[in-house]
């Protein structure tokens, strides 16, 4: 397990950072509690007596869990033969699966879609993109719209009318409209620098928002085109049924076959100020 969420961190940005929980079912379920705030002033008369709205009940949210397997086989000659690495070719292979299977599991925290599962149909989890459709703030663009300054100040602003103190605080991208972000300084609206330092610097990592939080800009490969999630990462856990293992296989052939595998589901705590905007210009 160590090795697994130690592997590439950041090619598989999500499945390192993410807390982990425990799941004890199939169908995982955690509880949201919601308080709004008030929209009008609260006043109460010398005397009076106690009055009683219905209580607010806190909300069931639900996820499934997924199984993920990675396949490796080596054959009985090329254990034997010399080795260029000092791993033996069975171990080799099982770390090679072992990033295979983190890469997979990072593509479904993000992108996979709940099914229940049924006869010969594996279970699937909700990602967080799905997740955040749902429960969050989620915006179809039309086509071709612009990643700009402004678009990013309307996400804050959205995140923010939601809450203040869970505020977003990771926005991925793809690579190409991460490079939107540095474009939104220009000579007009310079970048502060030091005056010795003679970098030419064009990345824009951290963006600090109108309302004195920092956004981390980190582009991922496993994003839709033309899209940007903001997130809280605090807000964010892999719920482990069966945490990662490996599964020596029964001798079949003239090899070792074994597999990595492991059932886990996203728990996104609440989604209500997250946000996900889709439409934007793919160029």
């Amino acid at each position: 397990m160590d090795r697994i969420i130690d592997i590439s961190p950041d090619k598989n940005y999500l499945s390192t950072i993410m807390g982990t929980v425990e799941a004890t079912q199939t169908l995982h379920e955690w509880t949201e509690y919601y308080q709004a705030r008030p929209t009008s002033n609260s006043t109460s008369g010398e005397g009076d007596e106690n009055s009683f709205s219905d209580l607010s009940v806190p909300t069931k949210k639900n996820n499934i869990c997924q199984i993920i397997k990675e396949v490796f086989a080596v054959s009985r000659t090329d254990i034997k033969v010399n080795k260029v690495s000092p791993k033996d070719a069975y171990a080799r292979e099982m770390g090679w699966a072992m990033r295979r299977y983190k890469n997979k599991e990072e593509y479904a925290i993000l992108r996979g879609t709940k099914a229940s599962g049924s006869s010969g149909v594996a279970r699937e989890m909700n990602g967080i993109i799905a997740t955040v459709i749902t429960d969050g703030l989620y915006t179809a663009r039309a086509s071709g719209t612009s990643m700009s300054e402004e678009r990013f100040r309307y996400m804050m602003k959205a995140s923010w009318d939601k809450t203040d103190e869970q505020l977003v605080d990771l926005l991925l991208t793809t690579g190409a409209r991460k490079q939107d972000f540095g474009r939104f300084f220009t000579t007009s609206t310079p970048k502060t620098i030091p005056a010795d330092d003679k970098r030419l610097v064009q990345a824009l990592d951290v963006i600090e928002t109108d309302f004195g939080s920092l956004v981390e800009i980190r582009a991922h490969k496993d994003m839709p085109d033309g899209a940007v999630l903001a997130v809280r990462k605090d807000l964010l856990k892999k719920a482990y049924l069966d945490t990662p293992q490996h599964v020596p296989n029964g001798i079949t052939g003239d090899n070792r076959k074994g597999h990595i595998v492991g059932e886990l589901t996203v728990q996104v705590d609440t989604a209500r100020a997250m946000v996900y905007e889709t439409g934007f210009n793919l160029a």
